[in-house]
């Protein structure tokens, strides 16, 4: 597979994304002001403005992703595969020295064990991926900021 045909099923795989969990959230919105009654809106879902540009891997990401820098990428291929790209989330270091700690090797493991281990090392080490960077977190940051503009009377907001 390309990397062009890679990326495009990074992007169709975020915009399912998008629109499935944007569905299921507004249902959930829908469902607790239904069941909490009283005739106004007590929850409201803030859904974030997402264009395929901020996809995962895109050049204008709003997600964590992998530190693909030439220097990286060159060591992945020297290496045959046994140096994995890490995460380029502001905390990696901080999380992989956790994930060592939580997933390291016990005595007498069982090979299932050790395999369990190793899957729920790296699932550890790559956490970050697919979330909300510092750009994406500000995404939701505008979204929740412009709903509540109108509800608590700020001047500027698009009710005035």
């Amino acid at each position: 597979m390309s990397s062009r045909e890679v990326l495009e099923r990074l992007t169709a795989n975020s915009k399912e994304w998008y629109q499935a969990s944007n569905k299921a959230l507004a249902e959930a919105v829908r469902k607790v002001n239904a069941e909490l009654g009283g005739g106004r809106e007590r929850v409201t879902f803030a859904r974030i403005e997402c264009s395929p540009d901020y996809s995962f891997a895109a050049r204008r990401t709003r997600l964590w992703g992998l530190n693909r820098s030439p220097f990286r990428m060159a060591l992945v291929i020297l290496s045959l595969g046994r140096i994995l790209l890490p995460s380029n989330d502001e905390v990696r270091r901080q999380r992989a020295a956790s994930c060592d700690e939580v997933y390291k090797r016990q005595p007498n493991e069982t090979s299932e064990q050790k395999r369990e281990r190793q899957n729920g090392h790296m699932l550890c080490r790559y956490a970050a991926l697919g979330h909300p960077n510092r750009d994406g977190a500000l995404l939701y940051a505008d979204a929740i900021t412009n709903l509540l503009k109108p509800a608590l009377g700020i001047i500027g907001s698009s009710s005035r």
